[in-house]
């Protein structure tokens, strides 16, 4: 192993030089970050989850962007000239290729049943900026199609990147922005159950997988950089470090180590998505307890902020936001609760 933890520790190092002060608040947190992903994988819910469908129906795009401006409109009217600036000036760009090659496949232009649709992984949807002369033409965002009622909440979701706009937000904060959008897909996955027809309503499965998948990764590889940004160099002692300092233990820290040095050498800038396990976690702790408006408000402001020294907690609290350990826990459980009550009504049908 002498040999892989060498190679590894020079991949971290160039890791630590080019993320360390753009990364500020994961750095910053690497205990913290295990720890909650520590929380998640070991709950319930994650005993649970087991990979269950998403259930969600077919829906066209134009009855996708259809309803999402209709949600759009709920938190504030006057967000609907940006929505529509998005349509007209087509910054929207909906991915359809491959629910087109499923139809021609099929050999016949009919919708796809739900069986066929969960096959067609849609791939991602992402809010990009390109600095230029014309900004308008610079944005963009991407929305690749599933075809079911899951679009919608994604077109809320990357349409709130567009609206906060996080291109000048400071590193502190930058992890807010992902808070923001997710806020809202929940806020949608809750506002299409008012119509009390399941052809509209949209599982939360989806959201769900995303979280417990990172939060999984985290917690296994978080181990490597908690143990170097401490003790230094990974070598056969990082594992009985970790558990003298932190009491962590694990069987299989040289099976993470080769892992992720082979994730290193295909992409240097292995990212943790923490911020989508953040920002989950914030939005179900968060979603019966501050109002839209609050959130978009905050969202447009907070540049005011920028190159604050605030911590984490002291960020979130500008939000009224208590994110300690026990109040994560608790809303790991109404996750659970609300899973549970969403697939036992699935399996009854």
């Amino acid at each position: 192993m002498e040999k892989i933890y060498n190679e590894l520790n020079e991949y971290l190092n160039n890791w630590f030089i080019e993320n360390e002060d753009i990364e500020i608040v994961f750095v910053n947190n690497f205990f913290n970050m295990f720890y909650i992903c520590h929380l998640v994988c070991n709950s319930e819910l994650y005993s649970c989850f087991e990979n269950p469908k998403d259930k969600n129906h077919y829906m066209d795009a134009v009855t996708s962007i259809k309803y999402a401006r209709e949600i759009i409109s709920s938190i504030d009217k006057k967000m609907l000239d940006k929505f529509d600036e998005c349509i007209n000036n087509g910054i929207f760009n909906l991915t359809q290729k491959d629910y087109d090659i499923l139809l021609e496949e099929k050999g016949k232009n009919e919708k796809l049943s739900n069986e066929e649709l969960e096959k067609n992984n849609p791939g991602s949807s992402y809010y990009r900026y390109v600095p230029g002369d014309n900004e308008i033409l610079n944005e963009q965002i991407e929305i690749s199609l599933s075809h079911t009622t899951n679009d919608i909440a994604v077109i809320v979701h990357e349409f709130i990147h567009y609206y906060l706009n996080d291109i000048n937000l400071s590193d502190n904060y930058v992890f807010l922005i992902e808070f923001f959008s997710t806020y809202f897909e929940l806020y949608s996955i809750n506002y299409m159950k008012q119509f009390n027809d399941d052809n509209l309503k949209i599982s939360m499965n989806y959201l769900l997988r995303k979280f417990l998948w990172h939060s999984k990764y985290i917690q296994e590889n978080i181990l490597v950089f908690l143990a170097y940004d401490n003790f230094g160099n990974i070598n056969e002692n990082s594992i009985k470090d970790l558990e003298e300092v932190y009491g962590i233990k694990t069987d299989s820290f040289d099976k993470i180590c080769i892992d992720l040095l082979n994730t290193m050498k295909k992409d240097i800038n292995v990212m943790f998505n923490y911020k989508y396990v953040i920002a989950t976690l914030l939005t179900y702790y968060s979603i019966d307890k501050i109002l839209p408006t609050t959130i978009i408000e905050f969202g447009k402001n907070i540049n005011m902020y920028k190159n604050s020294n605030k911590t984490l907690n002291e960020t979130l609290e500008m939000l009224g936001i208590d994110f300690s350990f026990e109040n994560i826990e608790e809303t790991i459980e109404k996750i659970k609760d609300e899973f549970l009550k969403e697939n036992n009504y699935i399996n009854k049908k």
